[in-house]
C-alpha cells in the first residue's frame, strides 16, 4: 500500500520486483518504513521515464544505503567549519542507550548554540540539513510560548549512516556524562531556573561537570544553558 497506491494516484508504473524487494529490505522492521519513503522519493526524483525500476533502485543502493548516500554527500559539501558543525548537531540529536538502541532526541534550536560557534552559521547548517531532509524543525508551544525544535528526520540513519556510528562510538562515554548534565540543566530550566539548590550540581557532580567542561569543551561542547547551569 505505502508503495504502489501514491504511484497509482500520479499513473506512476513500478516494476513488481521493485516492489517485492523493498518489502523484503523492510520487513520485520517497521522503523525503516520512513526510510522507504524517502527511497522512494529519490527514485521519484532521479527517474528517467515514467517507471520506476530495480536497477534504479539497485543503482541508489537500496533502502539501506540511500539516506547513508545522501547524508555522505551533503556532509562532503561542506567546509571544514561546516562539517564541525554539523557533526555536533547529529551527536546532540541522537540519545544513547545503555542497554539500548540508541534514538533519536529532540533538541530545542537554543540549546544547540553555544560559544565556540556563530548562531548565524550554526542555524545556515540547520537549514542546509532540513532542506536535505537529514533533520526536520519544527515548533513547540510552551507556556504559551512558541519554541523552536530540531530532530533527526530518519531513526534509520542513527542505525544505518556509519559516520555517524563511528561519531558515536569515538565520543560514546563523553556523550553518556554530556547527557546527564544537559538533562538536569533543562529540568532546572523546566522548573524556572529554580533558585532553590535542590535543581543544582553539588560536591561530586558539580566536580565532574566541571572536569567535562575542561576535557571536551572543544569535541563535544556543552550547550549554552548547561554551561551556565554548571557555572550556578
Amino acid at each position: 500500500e505505502a508503495i504502489v497506491y501514491p504511484a497509482q494516484k500520479v499513473s506512476l508504473e513500478i516494476d513488481r520486483e521493485l516492489v517485492n524487494q523493498m518489502i523484503s529490505d523492510v520487513s520485520g522492521s517497521p522503523g525503516d518504513l520512513p526510510l522507504m519513503q524517502y527511497t522512494l522519493t529519490e527514485l521519484w526524483n532521479q527517474k528517467k521515464l515514467n517507471r520506476l525500476t530495480i536497477s534504479d533502485y539497485t543503482r541508489l543502493g537500496g533502502v539501506k544505503k540511500a539516506l547513508e548516500k545522501q547524508a555522505n554527500q551533503v556532509f562532503a559539501s561542506l567546509s571544514l567549519e561546516e562539517q564541525k558543525i554539523a557533526k555536533r548537531i547529529f551527536l546532540e540529536l541522537t540519545r544513547l542507550g545503555e542497554g539500548t538502541e540508541d534514538t533519536r532526541r529532540q533538541v530545542e534550536l537554543e540549546d544547540l548554540i553555544n560559544s565556540q560557534q556563530s548562531r548565524e552559521l550554526v542555524e545556515t547548517i540547520i537549514q542546509q540539513l532540513a532542506q536535505a531532509k537529514l533533520i526536520v524543525t519544527g515548533e513547540e508551544t510552551r507556556e504559551n510560548k512558541r519554541i523552536a525544535v530540531v530532530n533527526i528526520a530518519h531513526e534509520a540513519l542513527i542505525r544505518n549512516w556509519d559516520k555517524l556510528g563511528q561519531w558515536l562510538k569515538e565520543n560514546r562515554t563523553a556523550l553518556l556524562r554530556k547527557q546527564e548534565i544537559e538533562d538536569a540543566a533543562k529540568e532546572w530550566r523546566d522548573n524556572g531556573n529554580s533558585k532553590s539548590k535542590d535543581y543544582l550540581l553539588q560536591g561530586a557532580r558539580l566536580g565532574s561537570a566541571e572536569d567535562y567542561q575542561k576535557r571536551y569543551s572543544d569535541t563535544v561542547p556543552l550547550s549554552n544553558l548547561a554551561q551556565e547551569f554548571v557555572k550556578k
